[in-house]
């Protein structure tokens, strides 16, 4: 994981993980790098790994306002 992650910073990628930022990990497994679910039975996501998701994505959307009104604020 960890060497991968230098390609994605050679390609000028911004890596955003979860940590542990939130109960939701938690409950989802714990994965501070992000979620992810497996399950070779074809079984529904479970709740507790949906919500992990959606916290993740609201964590990168917040990051990316950020960048975003630094951008405007940087040309202008």
């Amino acid at each position: 994981m960890l060497a991968i992650q230098n390609v994605f910073y050679h390609w000028g990628a911004v890596i955003v993980p979860l940590g542990y930022t939130a109960p939701s990990i938690f409950a989802a497994g714990g994965n501070p790098y992000g979620v992810s679910f497996t399950d070779p039975k074809g079984e529904p996501v479970p709740e507790t790994v949906l919500a992990a998701a959606r916290c993740q994505g609201t964590r990168i959307i917040r990051f990316a306002d950020v960048l975003a009104a630094n951008r405007e604020h940087v040309s202008s």
